[in-house]
């Protein structure tokens, strides 16, 4: 849920002195009763081969409801705002392609029962050769992230306003420069969780600290 509200001391509908007290609930305040705590299985290196996982002793640890892998994705298992490339659980034989990505989702009564039988998840793999920076991604012959994407460009665009060459040839000096822009990252309060439950129609209420909730 969102508030697109902006006045003075307020912002998205929630005070900033509730902010400063501590007094906002984020989505991983929420609760719910019999509800499950989800902790996910995340892969322990940047690029590899996934080859297999083995999940029997988290699902028989104590307090355990469900252990969910790729092969129990309905439909899609992709996810992306632009191109639907990245996966939501990575299947066995896909390629490992950053620290993190989600190998499975273990489902227990409380977090700790939850984290516990997250350790015990068993993932084999193969380390593959990566690349770790832009400049080196755009390199001759360097391995790529994506197969159906040569060069590793994801996307090219061209701004052009005016004539710059007319406006170089008649300027008095002309600087060079290459610039470096890193990923956008907030500076968030919210530690990442989402709170999912019914309503009284029965209809799945989200609550999420992400941005774009329809995607």
């Amino acid at each position: 849920m969102t508030s697109s509200r902006h006045h003075d001391g307020q912002a998205g509908g929630v005070d900033v002195g509730d902010r400063l007290l501590g007094a906002v609930r984020y989505a991983g305040d929420f609760s719910a009763p019999s509800m499950v705590y989800v902790v996910p299985v995340l892969a322990p290196t940047s690029s590899a081969l996934f080859l297999g996982i083995d999940t029997t002793s988290a699902e028989e640890s104590a307090g355990v409801v469900r252990v969910l892998t790729a092969r129990d994705a309905l439909g899609s298992n992709r996810y992306g705002p632009i191109v639907k490339s990245q996966p939501v659980l990575l299947a066995v034989g896909d390629r490992v392609r950053y620290w993190g990505d989600t190998l499975a989702l273990v489902a227990a009564e409380n977090l700790n029962a939850a984290r516990e039988a997250a350790s015990k998840v068993r993932v084999e793999y193969r380390d593959l050769p990566g690349v770790f920076s832009a400049p080196d991604a755009l390199e001759e012959g360097a391995p790529l992230v994506y197969e159906d994407q040569p060069g590793n460009l994801c996307a090219e665009d061209e701004l052009l306003v005016g004539n710059p060459e007319l406006a170089l040839a008649a300027a008095d000096v002309v600087a060079e420069c290459e610039l470096d822009v890193p990923a956008q990252e907030h500076a968030f309060l919210e530690p990442e969780a989402a709170f999912v439950d019914f309503d009284e129609d029965g209809r799945v209420v989200l609550f999420s600290c992400t941005q774009d909730p329809h995607y």
